[in-house]
């Protein structure tokens, strides 16, 4: 059970909540909204079902209310200062399902023609939808019947990569074995989820915390971050994008192999391949090397706030790294660099604490009309990492005992032919998700059509593809 106490009533009254963001929480939110014309980084988690025929809209229904009674942070408003939960009827609850539950019918024409080749592409395929859709006011299920592919958009504020995937689990799981006693089921506060901080007890900075955030930040301003070229098109609209990779069997045992040889991951390669392949771009041999590096604190989570029970939690913390490059720089020497930075930051016990100071200079940015970021207007390039997919999605491997699917969109074995992640993207900056599905390494790259035409992302990860190969000494043409 959640603590309560970490919510509030403002009224008195024992159906109205209310949370502050914890640091964590509002820098998202700030980075979610700070483009007034788009709303922005909501979390995209999307599969393929391996059954031979589709589910019904009142299969899909019950799961997701199920999902919803779980967690009832699915249900609340967000609001400048934090989240709003009003405790619902069922029959609310009922109203609230139905209008978050999307069925696609791809071969229906999109109504309102003029919404131009938008509108058409995404009945073509539900995965096309899934790079662009309408933002949430919270959380929302697509499901297209005649694909059998679904996928769940989350507020970012409310969860974070790791989270959604275990928020997909648990929906799947009760899509493949209803419970039996949802009609029994009330809104309970109790189930709200806490805040990062509350969970930690992180302490507000001390002075000597303050100190070393001015540090870290004063070191990160100091120089460009090297990034790509970005040509903002006034005629274009804002189009947020995904363009998917996937190595195969054989390439991706083999380069994580070769990466454990060297004594790094996957992820510290990928993220000094990717920097080596923005100087390569910009014809470049030399630069600063400055991004995020999204860590995610759910294994340094005291039980049960580690377990998919807290799925709809977002903690997520990152370092501020200033990494030079010289011509003498090697892929693994940075990539060791990059490890060494995820180490150092992950085992800092004051890591968190850091937020508190950084997110007071955010706010004086924005009531100062400057941009948040060292970055801003830069085409920064941010690596992702979530590992191997089925550490989290359990259902995709595994057949369910007193699975109902037998007699509705019901085949043994695996659950989920194939899975897909992103998040919609507002401005200049790309995001990189990496992470392992079904024995495959993947990237997928996040961006908005509005900043960067289809054909230069797509250059690019061919790029980091090609860096990584080389930098790792495996030759690409023999694989």
């Amino acid at each position: 059970m959640a603590d309560i106490q970490d919510w509030v009533s403002p009224t008195g009254s024992p159906t109205h909540y209310q949370r502050p963001f914890d640091h964590l929480e509002k820098y998202e939110y700030y980075m979610a909204t700070m483009n007034p014309t788009i709303s922005q980084r909501a979390v995209v988690v999307g599969v393929t079902l391996s059954s031979s025929s589709p589910f019904s809209s009142l299969s899909l229904k019950a799961a997701w209310r199920s999902l919803r009674y779980a967690h009832p942070i699915l249900g609340c408003k967000i609001i400048p200062t934090g989240f709003d939960f009003h405790v619902k009827s069922s029959a609310e609850i009922d109203e609230w399902v139905d209008s978050t539950v999307k069925i696609i019918h791809p071969q229906e024409s999109k109504e309102g023609e003029e919404e131009g080749k938008q509108g058409q592409e995404s009945q073509k395929s539900i995965k096309l939808l899934s790079s662009n859709p309408p933002h949430p006011e919270t959380a929302e299920l697509y499901y297209s019947p005649s694909t059998n592919e679904l996928f769940i958009q989350i507020r970012h504020e409310i969860i974070d990569g790791v989270g959604s995937l275990m928020l997909l689990n648990n929906f799947l799981t009760s899509l493949f074995s209803p419970p039996t006693q949802s009609s029994t089921l009330t809104d309970s506060p109790s189930l709200l989820s806490p805040s990062t901080f509350k969970i930690t007890g992180t302490q507000p900075a001390s002075p000597e915390i303050v100190q070393k955030n001015a540090s870290l930040v004063q070191a990160y301003f100091a120089s460009p971050p090297i990034s790509l070229s970005s040509n903002p098109s006034p005629t274009l609209p804002y189009e947020s994008h995904r363009y998917d990779y996937t190595f195969t069997s054989s390439q991706s045992s083999l380069l994580l192999k070769t990466c454990k040889s060297h004594e790094i991951t996957i992820t510290h390669a990928v993220t000094a391949s990717t920097a080596f392949s923005i100087l390569k771009l910009t014809n470049q041999t030399s630069g600063v090397f400055s991004t995020t590096l999204p860590i995610s604190l759910r294994d340094t989570l005291p039980a049960p706030y580690n377990t998919p029970v807290y799925a709809a939690l977002f903690c997520i913390t990152t370092p501020l790294p200033v990494m030079p490059i010289t011509p003498e720089t090697t892929l693994i020497s940075l990539a060791k660099d990059v490890k060494r930075e995820f180490d150092d930051w992950k085992n800092d016990k004051d890591n968190i604490r850091y937020h508190e100071p950084q997110l007071k200079m955010l706010e004086e940015a924005v009531k100062a009309g400057l941009s948040p970021s060292n970055s801003a207007g830069k085409a920064t390039v941010v690596v992702s990492s979530l590992g191997i997919v089925e550490k989290y999605l359990t259902v995709a491997n595994n057949h369910l005992e007193g699975d109902s699917s037998a007699q509705e969109g019901g085949e043994s074995g695996g659950r989920v032919k194939d899975f897909w992640m992103g998040q919609v993207q507002g401005n200049t900056k790309i995001i990189v998700f990496l992470y392992t599905f079904a024995g495959k390494i993947r990237l997928a790259a996040c961006y908005n059509r509005r900043f960067h035409e289809d054909k230069d992302v797509q250059e690019l990860i061919r790029v980091i593809v090609e860096t990584l190969y080389e930098g790792l000494g495996i030759d690409g043409n023999t694989l």
